[in-house]
């Protein structure tokens, strides 16, 4: 039965269907990615914001104040202030919000658990 599968780099309307499907899917999955990371990211300024001044060291107070949790300011800021490209600068935003909103997660769960 599995044989019967068609190839999906063959041109079968089966395979093209499935391919879009994937597509949309992947879509979905990345937005969805980014907003649980934005809503974090939010969440968590107070304590995430010295991670952030640490990070990028030439941003100002008054940009911490003017990002306030938001990425996407967080990126324009990080655009002006090093002279970077946009894709740089969520790129660079992007993996910093993974490594540190995650290590900030397993503190959390850490001093939980020990109280």
């Amino acid at each position: 039965m599995l044989g019967d599968f068609p190839s999906l780099s063959t041109r079968s309307p089966v395979s093209l269907v499935l391919q879009r499907l994937f597509s949309i899917w992947l879509l979905l999955n990345h937005d969805q990615e980014e907003t649980m990371n934005t809503d974090r990211l939010q969440g968590n300024w107070k304590q995430t914001k010295g991670s952030v001044k640490e990070r990028w060291g030439k941003l100002t107070d008054d940009d911490i104040d003017v990002i306030n949790g938001q990425r996407d300011q967080l990126i324009g800021r990080i655009q002006e202030r090093y002279g970077i490209a946009k894709d740089e600068a969520q790129t660079q935003v992007d993996r910093w919000m993974k490594s540190d909103l995650n290590t900030s997660e397993e503190r959390d769960t850490l001093r939980r658990k020990a109280s």
